[in-house]
């Protein structure tokens, strides 16, 4: 119980975002899954590296600083290439959609279905699949997609996200 406790508060705000909407129904059990700590333990350094800037919402998307970046998408030439558009919508990841939803059993609908703390950062809310073990199955898969968009934008707009640091201290 202290253990849930604590992840509510690391996943509370103190200002609501738009970013964040979704996030009081996260599911925060599925990091304490052995599923999800066995996946995460498989990645490599970059791979954990482009997790924890997905997880923390810093994806640097074209959207992200308007200011001084074309807000196009560097992929599908969409006019707004937000971490969304990137994750639920860009036709470059359309093929890595697909495989997960074929790895994981949802249907082409999920992941426009997702609220922004899904689509920004990973966060599974308890609607995103009826029982634990799917919410894990769909947490991971939700991560891939992910990692794969921070790791193709980093490639495209030529800032790679850092390793990790140290094999102690991991993004949730």
């Amino acid at each position: 119980m202290i253990r849930v406790c604590c992840l509510m508060r690391q996943v509370s705000v103190s200002r609501p975002r738009f970013d964040t909407r979704g996030l009081e129904s996260a599911d925060v059990e599925v990091l304490s899954a052995t599923e999800w700590k066995k996946w995460k333990a498989a990645l490599s350094p970059q791979e954990l590296g482009a997790l924890r800037l997905w997880r923390s919402g810093a994806i640097l998307s074209p959207t992200r600083f308007v200011k001084v970046r074309d807000p196009t998408c560097p992929f599908c030439a969409s006019e707004w290439a937000s971490a969304r558009h990137l994750w639920a919508e860009c036709p470059h990841f359309e093929d890595r959609r697909q495989q997960l939803q074929t790895e994981v059993g949802f249907d082409a609908g999920w992941w426009s279905r997702q609220p922004p703390c899904t689509s920004k950062s990973g966060w599974v809310t308890f609607d995103a699949a009826r029982t634990r073990g799917h919410r894990v199955a769909v947490s991971i898969a939700a991560n891939k997609l992910g990692i794969d968009v921070v790791l193709a934008l980093d490639c495209k707009l030529g800032e790679p996200p850092a390793p990790e640091a140290s094999e102690g201290r991991h993004a949730a």
